[in-house]
Parts: C-alpha cells; structure tokens; sequence
C-alpha cells in the first residue's frame, strides 16, 4: 500500500533594501489517507546577517510537526543564476532546526541567489528566493587591530563577519577547544597569524583563501595537527615562519607556494614530522634557519635549493636524520653553520657554492657520522671551524680550499678520524690550532700548506707520529705564541722538527 508523504515549506524572505513579511507560517494539506497525520513543515523567513566581498552569512529555522515521512535534510542553496537547486552550492545539515550558516568562497561584486529548502523521501521542497550581491574588493570588510580566538564559538563568531582582511594579529589559541577554522574561509590577508595550542585541530582547513601574511606565521604546540591543508593559497610572509611543538604533525606539504622568507625559518621538536617536503621552492630565508629536535625527521633535501641564508644555519638534535647532501646552491651564510648532535647522521656532504662570510662552523657530537665532504669553494672563515665529539668519523674530505681562519681550529675527540684530506690549502690561522685526541690519526699531512698560526696544540692523539708536514710552518717560526705537543704517538720539539726528527 503506497503512503503519501506530503511536504508543506512556506517562507518569508528578508532581503537588504526589500521589504518583505517577516511572519512564520505552517501549513498542511490534506490528512495521509493511512495514519491521518501528514508532516507539516515550518520555516521562518530567511535572513541575511552579514554579507562580504566573498561570503554571505545567513540564518534560517525549519521545523516539523506530524508522523509522516521525516526530513531527511535541511539547507540553503546558492548560485550566480536564479533558481539554485541542491545540484549547485548548498549547506545542508540533517535534521530540522535552527541554522546559522556561511556561504563562502563567492566571488566579489557578484550578485547571488538562495533559497532554502526541506528534502524528505518524496523530494525536495524549496523556499522563496533571495538575491544580495557581495561587495567589490575596493570595500572588502577589514578587521581593524589584533583580535584573539580561543573557543570554537569565537571562531564561529568572528569568521561569520566575512572579513576579508585582518590589520592587526590573528591569534588563535585554542585554550577552550578548537577543532575547526573553516569560518575564517573569506579571510585573504592578515598581518600576523598565530595558531597555538588548539588540541583538537587536525588541519588547517578554512584558511584556503588566505595569500598574505604580513608579518609572522607561527604555529605552536598543537597537540593534534596532522598537516596544513588550507594553506595551499599562502604565497608570501613577510617575516618569520615558526613551526614548534606540534607533536603529531606529518606534513607541511601545503606550503609549496612560499619562496621567500624574510626573517627567520624555525622547523623545531615536532616529534613525527618525516620530512620538509613543502619547503622546496623557497630560494632565501633573511634570517635563522633553524631545524632541530625533530625526532623523526629523516630527510631535509626539500631545503637544498635555499640561495641565501642572512643569519645561522642550524641542524641540531634531529635523532633520525640520515645524512645531509646537496645545498650547492646556497652561496651566502651571514653568520654560522651547526651541524650538533643529529645522532643518526652519518655523512655531510655538500656546500660547496659557499664561498666566504661565514662567522662560524660547528659540527659536533654526530655519533654516527663516517665522512665529512664539500665545503669545496670556501676560501676564508671569519672566525671558528670546530670538528669535535664525532666519535664514528673517520675521513674529512672537505674544506680544499680554505684558505684562512681568523681564529681558531678545532678538530678534536673524533676517536675513528684516520684520514684527512682537506686543509691542504689552509696558510694563515690568526689564532690558534687545537688539535686533540684523533686517536687514528697518524700524520698531519693536509696541513702542509701552513705558514702562520697563533698557538699550536697537538694534544692526545695516540698514534700520531710523523709532524713532518709542519716543518715549512716551524721553519717560517710562524707559531706566534704557545706551541704545546704532548700525549701524542710521538711528541718533537719544534727544534726537533727544524733538524729533521719530525717523525717516528
């Protein structure tokens, strides 16, 4: 036996500059001819609350009485034409109510239809149409100042006012649980944005419009961030990116269309964070490059088309990264290289476009490191190259072409180093030598080429035993001050040197 299943939906529109009846009315047809109680659907008129230059915000109520077929969906419809149906835009929801809802990723100064509607087994019943046009981009709605999100509501709140751009901060900090930043969707430009702490965000959905930071992007201890989709549109920041302490992050890979990074880079202590695919358009970064404490990171090669790096280059405590090759594009550093503690690390291999400027390079305490090569076109460092705590290290290939060192030379406590084949144009050190406890080292032959050096420390290495390649340096007298040679496989005076005892 068929059953009819009536739908009633009567609605009153309130459109800007129209005037319209804003009563709520319900109306039934005849009764089910089986169980005498058809369902009657109610819907009060439409009203447009807030509209952008590409979002509308509305709010609609449908409700239902009778024993009839139930709603099985509720929502508004939209388009550039008239007439929109469910096979255009819609947001819907499953059951009647009350409903405030956003319609975004609308052009500017267009004109759009809505209507709402009401679907249950017997089709789709729909409302008196709407029309309102969104504003031209010349008066897009700014958000004047700093503004601070810290509850979903809020977020709700603020992003249903379809802003287009934000003067000041963006702060979301999701102290009272945020889990979705889909109503910022119109939101284009900002001047800085900061998501922290929200717990229970997965992504970064809702931000897909946004082109334009101004200033700094950070993104801080959210303990349930997996990935930033939504950030695909970002093109520009104008200051630092800072990506620090989200846990369970996987991926950035929505960062492709940055290149550029003014102030600093910062990738540190997101746990399970594999890789820096993402990253690999951006040619200079103006300040810090800093990627550290990532426990899982294996790979950084999506960084090694960087040009230029203004500030410090700093790979630190990464315990899962295999080795670092590449980066012969980068040619200019403005202060330091430390390469520290990556405990997994078991080559170097690479920057051989540098060329000079660098203050500083560490390379320390990688436990697993075999072989240090590259740095093949730099010819002067302004102040320390320190090679230390390396325990597994056993060749440096590397450093050709250096030629001086303003300060200091350390290569020390690599207990496996038996080879070194770099130095070997290094002349002038304006300060010290301080070369201890290589205990596989047996000559100092890649240094051959120096001439003038501050102190000399040759201290602990056990098989050490031929100094002959530092007779041209003791023959120039070209130790300036202390010259201390002791605990080695064989320990010569520098007059031992000048009268050919220079080896065992």
């Amino acid at each position: 036996m068929n059953i009819k299943f009536l739908f009633v939906l009567i609605m009153s529109v309130i459109l800007s500059g129209c005037s319209t009846e804003d009563n709520e009315t319900s109306t039934s047809q005849n009764p089910d001819p089986v169980n005498n109680n058809p369902t009657v659907i109610t819907a009060a008129s439409l009203v447009i609350e807030n509209t952008g230059a590409n979002g509308i915000t509305v709010s609609f109520s449908v409700s239902e009485e009778g024993s009839g077929s139930g709603i099985t969906e509720v929502g508004v419809v939209w388009s550039s034409n008239p007439n929109p149906t469910i096979n255009d835009n819609k947001v819907s929801y499953s059951s009647a109510g009350s409903y405030r809802s956003q319609l975004a990723f609308l052009n500017d100064d267009t004109t759009y239809y809505m209507r709402s509607y009401g679907t249950n087994s017997g089709g789709t019943i729909y409302g008196t149409e709407s029309s309102i046009s969104t504003l031209p981009t010349s008066q897009a709605l700014v958000y004047d100042g700093d503004i601070t999100l810290t509850s979903q509501q809020e977020v709700i709140d603020f992003g249903y006012q379809n802003y287009s751009k934000v003067t000041g901060t963006l702060a979301i900090w999701g102290y009272n649980y945020i889990d979705s930043l889909t109503p910022l969707q119109t939101i284009l430009r900002v001047n800085k944005l900061d998501i922290s702490g929200c717990l229970g965000l997965e992504n970064l959905n809702g931000l897909e419009h946004l082109h334009t930071i101004d200033g700094s992007l950070t993104i801080f201890a959210n303990e349930g961030l997996l990935n930033f989709n939504g950030l695909n549109s970002l093109t520009e920041i104008g200051d630092e990116l800072d990506i620090h302490n989200n846990a369970h992050l996987i991926s950035i890979s929505n960062l492709l269309s940055l290149t550029n990074i003014p102030g600093n880079l910062k990738v540190v202590n997101n746990d399970q964070l594999p890789n820096l695919q993402g990253l690999q358009q951006i040619d200079s970064v103006g300040g810090v490059v800093k990627v550290s404490l990532n426990d899982d990171l294996t790979d950084i090669s999506a960084i090694a088309g960087i040009q230029f790096i203004g500030s410090t280059f700093d790979i630190t405590g990464n315990q899962s990264l295999i080795n670092i090759q590449g980066f012969n594009q980068l040619s200019s550093i403005g202060l330091d290289i430390q390469i520290v503690n990556n405990s997994s690390l078991t080559q170097i291999n690479g920057f051989n476009a540098v060329t000079a400027g660098i203050r500083e390079i560490e390379i320390r305490g990688n436990v697993s490191m075999e072989s240090l090569n590259g740095f093949a076109g730099l010819v002067s460092v302004e102040d320390k190259l320190i090679i230390r705590d390396n325990i597994s290290l056993t060749s440096i290939n590397a450093f050709g072409n250096l030629a001086s060192l303003d300060d200091y030379l350390g290569i020390s406590n690599n207990t496996e180093l038996s080879t070194i084949s770099g130095f070997n144009a290094l002349e002038v050190i304006d300060a010290d030598i301080y070369f201890a406890y290589n205990n596989q080292i047996i000559d100092l032959n890649a240094f051959s080429s120096l001439r003038d050096i501050g102190d000399l420390s040759i201290v602990g290495n056990q098989l050490l035993v031929d100094f002959c390649a530092l007779t041209p340096l003791i023959a120039n007298n070209g130790v300036h001050y202390f010259y201390v040679v002791e605990g080695n496989g064989y320990n010569p005076t520098k007059q031992d040197i000048l009268n050919g005892d220079c080896s065992l």
